[in-house]
């Protein structure tokens, strides 16, 4: 049986929609088509299991979808109404949203065009730790359709560093000269 715990660590061996090479190619075909958290899951589990709940690890985004749906059919509301009742207004994130569209409203990244990590970097429930020169960090780090996210912050903090590169393939010269970059805007 597949847990919330196992959702949310990725341990779940669901496998990722966005793995599905059709469904890539029609997403970026079509990038203001809304995909409705169903057609997501469908599409997923049009696959075999990557391996049994707990067995091993993959990250996988229809995990996130499926808790999406846990939280609605649990609270007999939308997503968008916990998020905004129980995160966004109470922490007063008064410029934070969840759009429902492939609209994003406001000042945003945008993007251009078309794992597992190191002995250092532990995964789980959504948050990374990794270990650069100058000690731990949490964070997050992602890559989708032509850009790359990272961001890591300090355990009190005090320190954040989020760096996005418009490439979804960077060599490894490329690579290195942004792990330099993080380490010089975080450590020093």
């Amino acid at each position: 049986m597949i847990t919330i715990r196992h959702l949310m660590n990725h341990t779940s061996g669901v496998f990722d929609f966005y793995s599905d090479q059709n469904f890539f190619k029609q997403f970026v075909r079509n990038r203001t088509r809304t995909w409705t958290p169903q057609e997501r899951v469908a599409v997923a589990t049009g696959h075999k299991p990557l391996f049994a709940p707990g067995a091993g690890w993959s990250y996988s985004n229809t995990g996130y979808v499926l808790l999406g749906l846990i939280v609605e059919k649990v609270t007999g509301h939308s997503l968008v109404q916990e998020l905004r009742g129980r995160i966004f207004s109470p922490l007063g994130l008064r410029a934070t949203s969840a759009p429902t569209t492939p609209q994003i409203e406001g000042r945003h990244a945008r993007v251009t065009v078309a794992t597992p990590y190191g002995k250092d970097q532990k995964y789980g429930l959504g948050l990374m730790t990794g270990r650069l020169s100058c000690g731990t960090v949490w964070g997050h780090d992602g890559d989708f359709a032509g850009y790359q996210t990272t961001t890591w912050n300090s355990r009190d903090g005090r320190r954040q560093v989020v760096i996005m590169v418009n490439s979804s393939s960077l060599s490894q010269t490329a690579k290195k000269q942004v792990n330099r970059l993080i380490e010089s805007a975080y450590c020093r």
